[in-house]
């Protein structure tokens, strides 16, 4: 998840979407604590808008701008 959060600029949950704050990545680490502790294992998603669709894509474009 660290890794994820270091990359990421706006978050998206229940609540609007919004920017990424150290806040949200407490929140974050907290709740994967809590969860894991009881048992569960805890998957950050993540993903990068792309203005111009591409037929192929490659490991390039996964890069952060």
């Amino acid at each position: 998840m660290e890794r994820i959060f270091a990359v990421a600029t706006t978050t998206r949950s229940t609540a609007p979407a919004g920017r990424s704050t150290l806040v949200h990545f407490a929140t974050a680490q907290q709740e994967t604590v809590a969860l894991n502790e009881d048992g569960f294992r805890v998957v950050a998603v993540a993903y990068k808008e792309i203005d111009t669709p591409k037929s192929a894509y490659s490991v390039a474009d996964e890069v952060i701008e």
